[in-house]
């Protein structure tokens, strides 16, 4: 699990997203995607935009990522971030 979360933070680092921002960003789409587990990437990026995160845009490689994380979190409730 630590190698995808590292993978997951070097993705969005590529895209541009500063590293001390990037643990709220996981959290929100975590969230995010708890609360609708049949989302789309593209939902996804509609969301995160409409509550702040201008700008934005996860793609569908990353997208898959976390909701592999989404998964593991629903079978291991007490899961804590790296």
């Amino acid at each position: 699990m630590d190698q995808i979360i590292k993978i997951i933070v070097g993705r969005l680092e590529e895209k541009g997203l500063d590293l001390d921002r990037i643990p709220a960003c996981i959290e929100t789409i975590v969230d995010i995607m708890l609360l609708y587990p049949v989302l789309s990437c593209r939902e996804l990026n509609e969301k995160m935009q409409s509550i702040g995160w201008h700008n934005f845009e996860f793609d569908n490689h990353t997208f898959k990522l976390v909701k592999l994380i989404c998964s593991q979190i629903e079978k291991a409730p007490d899961f804590q971030y790296p």
